[in-house]
């Protein structure tokens, strides 16, 4: 997979300026990564595919392959705090305004409600690491509302990065701060970050065919990191890359079968 096209990083710089100003910081600390993942999508279906975000957030992806020609679909139960905010309706008028079809849905609980063999890709991005209830349901509903040949990617934070790893030898948590976990009536965040091993487990067992797993570095960039860790992770990234088991964030890549 080649460097995200200035095209593409464009593009998704001109939907993030859009969003409203309380989110949009936000967002465009995670330009690199969106890039990639739009890429990832546009570089194995072919313009004008019917592509589906579950888990979407905000909707950059979503909005981003509609303006690439994709006929695009976002699927979240939109339970998070930002969506109860009175900027969220500016969000959603700017899904409609690219022409993106929101559906507003649990898909650990209800599943998918999607027709059979309907789109030509399915990504699910930073999603199923805060799921209570396990995937494997949805996962095989996927594979049902893909067409032959359709795309499946999965991309998480990957529970045994070489960070992580080097924490837990210290003896520092690899999960969530403690007051993220403790402290809300509700908790959404990370639950259970796959590994690589994980990753292919989940292929394996809903069938996927022409399995990939790549690698990449994004948590590196995050504006919660300080100074020093932004200006190496390109660097690391580029060395970590070729073992994606110690990568930051992990992608697994992969078609239903052809008949």
């Amino acid at each position: 997979m080649t460097t995200s096209s200035r095209t593409t990083i464009e593009t998704v710089r001109t939907v993030v300026e859009q969003l409203p100003g309380p989110i949009r910081a936000d967002q465009n600390a995670e330009l690199a990564r969106f890039a990639y993942e739009v890429d990832l999508v546009t570089q194995h279906v072919p313009r004008g595919s019917a592509v589906c975000d579950i888990g979407a957030g905000w909707g950059v992806l979503a909005l981003v392959l509609a303006a690439s020609g994709m006929r695009s679909t976002l699927l979240d139960d939109f339970g998070d705090a930002g969506y109860r905010e009175p900027y969220a309706k500016d969000v959603f008028a700017l899904w409609e305004r690219y022409g993106v079809r929101s559906i507003n849905r649990d898909p650990s609980e209800s599943g998918l409600g999607l027709e059979p063999e309907s789109l030509d890709a399915i990504t699910t991005f930073d999603c199923l690491e805060h799921w209570h209830r396990s995937p494997k349901r949805m996962l095989h509903q996927a594979m049902e509302v893909l067409k032959p040949g359709g795309l499946l990617v999965i991309g998480t934070p990957n529970s045994a990065n070489l960070r992580k790893r080097i924490d837990a030898v210290l003896g520092r948590t690899a999960w969530s701060a403690m007051g993220d976990w403790y402290e809300p009536e509700t908790f959404r965040g990370h639950v259970r970050e796959p590994n690589v091993a994980d990753l292919l487990y989940m292929g394996r067992d809903i069938g996927l065919e022409s399995m990939e797993i790549l690698g990449r570095n994004f948590a590196g960039l995050a504006s919660t990191q300080p100074w020093w860790v932004r200006a190496v992770t390109p660097l690391a990234d580029r060395v970590l890359k070729v073992r994606p088991s110690l990568c930051s964030n992990i992608y697994l890549l992969g078609r239903k079968p052809r008949a």
